[in-house]
Order: C-alpha cells, then sequence, then structure tokens
C-alpha cells in the first residue's frame, strides 16, 4: 500500500566549508541545476524539431547564506578546490523514518555579496561556488556523483563509454 502522506522532508540542515561546521551561521543553501546541454535539430525529411543531449553538463554553480560577517569565510574567496559539505535531515510527515542528506562538494568561491549595512538588522552574506565535483548521498543510497570527466547515477556512469573509448 502507497503511503498517502510526504516522506524525505528536509527537517534541518547545515553546512561544513572548509572541514569547519557552519552550524548557526548558514541561513539557507542553494543547490545546484543539474541540467544537460542540449541542441535542436530539424534535418532534411523530419517535420518536428528534436532536441538531443550532447553529452555534457551546464556548469554547477551552488551557493549559500549566512546571517553574520565573517572574516575567516570571506577568506576562502578565490581559494582553489575548497571542500564544502552540506548536511541535511530527512524525514517523513509522520516523523517515522529518517534519512540523512549528504551533499559533498569541492570548487572556488567565485563572489560574495555582502549586501547592505543596517543599524539595529542583521547583515547577511550570500556566497557563490563553483563546484568541480558534487556527490548526493541520502541514507546509504548514492544518487548522483559529477566530476568534469563523468556523471554517475545511482552509481552507474553515464558517461563513461566516452572515457573507456578516448582511453583505448
Amino acid at each position: 500500500m502507497a503511503k498517502c502522506y510526504p516522506t524525505f522532508i528536509l527537517k534541518n540542515c547545515t553546512l561544513y566549508a572548509d572541514r569547519e561546521n557552519r552550524m548557526g551561521q548558514v541561513s539557507e543553501i542553494i543547490t545546484p541545476d543539474i541540467e544537460t546541454v542540449t541542441v535542436e535539430f530539424l534535418n532534411g525529411g523530419m517535420v518536428k524539431k528534436r532536441e538531443v543531449d550532447m553529452g555534457v553538463l551546464n556548469a554547477l554553480t551552488l551557493g549559500f547564506k549566512e546571517t553574520a560577517i565573517d572574516p575567516g569565510m570571506m577568506k576562502l574567496l578565490n581559494k582553489p578546490d575548497t571542500e564544502y559539505m552540506a548536511v541535511g535531515v530527512l524525514r517523513d510527515a509522520d516523523g517515522g523514518n529518517h534519512q540523512d542528506a549528504v551533499l559533498y562538494f569541492r570548487g572556488d568561491m567565485k563572489k560574495l555579496a555582502m549586501g547592505s549595512w543596517k543599524a539595529g538588522e542583521k547583515s547577511e552574506v550570500d556566497y557563490e561556488i563553483s563546484a568541480h565535483y558534487l556527490k548526493l548521498e541520502i541514507g546509504d543510497d548514492e544518487i548522483y556523483e559529477l566530476t568534469d570527466c563523468d556523471t554517475k547515477i545511482g552509481g552507474e556512469s553515464i558517461y563513461g563509454y566516452t572515457d573507456s573509448m578516448l582511453n583505448g
């Protein structure tokens, strides 16, 4: 019988940046859109355009927002290949089943935006990361792993045939 209530609801989360826990600092984590690059074809004899996957993904951009100005975090700007990890707790709506969700990513902080400063209000800082590596695990299940050279969904390589052909 199917469950009639939502499952895997994000109940809480935190972020680690350069192996430092940012619990209580990060108010929002923005995960990347994972999108394949496609082109449209309309060749002779075709009456409808066809969208074709070109075998590559768009660049991965992640972000997060902190509710305080932290000089240590700001020093990560342009530090190459920094490790980040977002950790979330997922639960069923009935409070029963729970899983951990872990999003590992490695990349370069390409932007920090300090926004406006106003006396008596929090000063939020937005960070943007260009990710070179991304891996999502929910519980013991590997959902996806993305590198510059391969994409794995459920542990299976999607573009591995290209690598084997190019390397002989």
